[in-house]
């Protein structure tokens, strides 16, 4: 019966490596997906979305938004997390406290309203000068015009 208490200790040990492994497989990154649009629904593509927060050996990273208008951070960890979204032409979105933790997946919905569009433009001409008080309409010409010019007849009071 000794015999058989090595090959229980082994077949012990060999369950408690295979338990160890599977625990350091376990899923302890968090994933934030989402989807940017319009107040009207329209999806967004382009945005640079982008995430904060002290638990990222970075401090922040920057993703963009497919045609689709979706974005994605994987393997994350888990912490406190502030969003951000921002495209030309739009008011920044803010989402702060965004609190996961290990293995949790959220989805966030972005929503972009437009910004107040302004442009200035400064046209700068000189008039012509118009004397709109009289309406006359003149001709002048030059002394050398008036040299070639020769009439018809030299005598009014001839009818041929």
């Amino acid at each position: 019966m000794n015999t058989r208490k090595p090959h229980s200790l082994g077949l012990f040990v060999i369950v408690m490596l295979v338990a160890a492994s599977a625990f350091a497989q376990a899923v302890h990154d968090v994933t934030i997906t989402g989807t940017v649009t319009m107040p009207s629904g329209e999806k967004v593509p382009g945005v640079t979305v982008s995430i904060k927060s002290p638990a990222l050996v970075t401090g922040e990273r920057h993703v963009v938004s497919d045609s689709e208008g979706r974005f994605v951070f994987l393997s994350l960890p888990p912490g406190r997390y502030d969003l951000t979204a921002d495209l030309s032409g739009f008011n920044k979105y803010n989402q702060s406290g965004i609190e996961l933790h290990a293995g949790d997946k959220t989805d966030i919905r972005v929503a972009l309203k437009p910004s107040a569009y302004q442009e200035q433009m400064t046209v700068t001409a000189v008039a012509p000068i118009i004397d709109n008080k009289t309406s006359t309409i003149a001709t002048t010409f030059p002394k050398t015009s008036s040299k070639n010019f020769r009439p018809r007849a030299t005598r009014f009071t001839t009818w041929r």
